[in-house]
């Protein structure tokens, strides 16, 4: 559904994109820069879906609920925290195979990275951990 900048679109609404990157209290030009399809980091995310409530599976990959009504709209601190980690692990070990994914398939991956560790009950503070799942999961998906 959507690419990611289509999604960041649908949860401005009619706001400007000044006032977009004033709710989240960053430069106008950097959020502009991700509603062009520049990727971006982790903790942008992660406000994003704090700030206005959103799901991080629907904001990185377009499925699932936007919003759901039985879940408080802010992630945990273990959880902020974990996908912080898994984002920038994913991250460092791309750049070094220098593999270049496209914003919505880096999206789906950090996502099922996301929920791999929860399920596992990782703690973010377990980059060693993280590290091997990271890897585990590249090998699976990336080829050669």
């Amino acid at each position: 559904m959507y690419n990611f900048e289509a999604r960041l679109n649908i949860i401005m609404g009619d706001m400007s994109g000044r006032e977009f990157a004033a709710r989240l209290g960053k430069g106008t030009t950097t959020v502009h820069q991700y509603l062009k399809g520049r990727t971006p980091p982790a903790d942008f995310i992660v406000l994003v879906c704090e700030r206005f409530g959103v799901e991080p599976r629907w904001l990185l990959t377009g499925e699932g609920a936007m919003k759901q009504a039985d879940k408080p709209p802010a992630l945990c601190r273990e959880d902020r925290a974990l996908l912080v980690q898994a984002v920038a692990v994913l991250e460092s070990l791309l750049q070094k195979k220098g593999v270049v994914l496209d914003p919505d398939r880096r999206g789906k991956m950090t996502v099922k990275l996301f929920e791999n560790l929860q399920k596992a009950g990782v703690s973010p503070d377990d980059v060693e951990l993280i590290e091997t799942e990271t890897v585990e999961m590249l090998d699976l998906v990336l080829p050669g």
